[in-house]
């Protein structure tokens, strides 16, 4: 039986987590761990965590300062011994008790476990009454090359699944990163594989201020425009910066000078160097790389 440690972080969650940590404790076929760390709640949370970590002893946590959702998910990879999986999980969201176990088998059918290798999938959409909204939420098959994993990100970390292998090379990174998934995603891209499941195990919450999966092509279109427009954090080339010096001596040569060239092209002056660059596709990334947003 493979352990597996899962990651979660929570804040002010009271009102929807009793529901994720029954689905958590009911994992199947595996053996189960869990590690949560609170991001500074206000509400309940902490006495809800308190209560199940008293109750179960492969639960652990820990109590700590407001530091954002994707530095609080990265920060619990120093509390990790050697487990054969690693998940993140989202405080919202209810598991079927097979979703991990249903992971780890895709995982191991694979022929080069000594890779990093991530697991995701598609989600199942609920409302807050638990009514189902969309079965396939994303409709996506999840796989994107390297260089699409630096300019997008596609799927939510709660579906996530990861080796052992993957968590040795992840914990390295201790750069800028807009959001924990989408840093793992593109670390493993550019070092092992990632490997979809066209199955859901995962009911993914959507709350009456998340409009995602809702969308229609219009509304789509209109998002990317107002992103367009809406002042950058510059997230692609900083964490592309930060990717680049972390990994540069371990990364294959074309992989080094994408991310190099993605993460330096403004203090280079090489914007139409990075436009024209075949490996890096899309009118909306290229128009953002022209006004220096990237």
């Amino acid at each position: 039986m493979k352990s597996v440690l899962v990651f979660l972080s929570t804040f002010n969650g009271e009102k929807y987590l009793r529901p994720l940590l029954d689905s958590l404790i009911s994992q199947e076929g595996i053996e189960l761990n869990v590690f949560i760390r609170d991001d500074g709640s206000k509400d309940g949370t902490l006495d809800i965590i308190t209560e199940y970590a008293s109750n179960y002893s492969f639960i652990k946590s820990e109590f700590a300062d407001n530091i954002g959702y994707a530095k609080s998910f990265w920060s619990l990879f120093g509390h990790a011994n050697k487990f054969d999986y690693y998940a993140f999980c989202d405080q919202d969201d209810i598991w079927d008790n097979n979703k991990l176990y249903k992971a780890v088998e895709l995982l191991e059918s694979q022929p080069d476990e000594n890779l990093p290798l991530l697991y995701t999938s598609d989600v199942i959409a609920v409302n807050n009454d638990k009514q189902v909204l969309n079965d396939r939420l994303f409709g996506f098959n999840g796989i994107l090359n390297f260089y699409q994993s630096l300019q997008k990100s596609v799927l939510p970390g709660c579906t996530f699944v990861f080796n052992n292998t993957a968590f040795n090379v992840l914990s390295k990174y201790n750069g800028y990163m807009e959001s924990h998934d989408w840093a793992v995603y593109c670390i493993v891209s550019a070092f092992g594989k990632v490997v979809f499941d066209g199955n859901s195990y995962i009911y993914y919450r959507i709350h009456q201020n998340n409009t995602i999966g809702k969308s229609n092509v219009m509304s789509g279109f209109l998002k990317k425009i107002f992103r367009f427009f809406k002042s950058s954090k510059r997230s692609r080339s900083r964490f592309a910066k930060d990717f680049y010096e972390c990994y540069k001596n371990d990364l294959k040569e074309e992989y080094a000078s994408a991310v190099k060239l993605l993460g330096y092209y403004r203090a280079e002056k090489k914007k139409l160097r990075l436009i024209k660059d075949k490996r890096f596709h899309g009118v909306i990334f290229k128009s953002l790389v022209l006004l220096g947003k990237v």
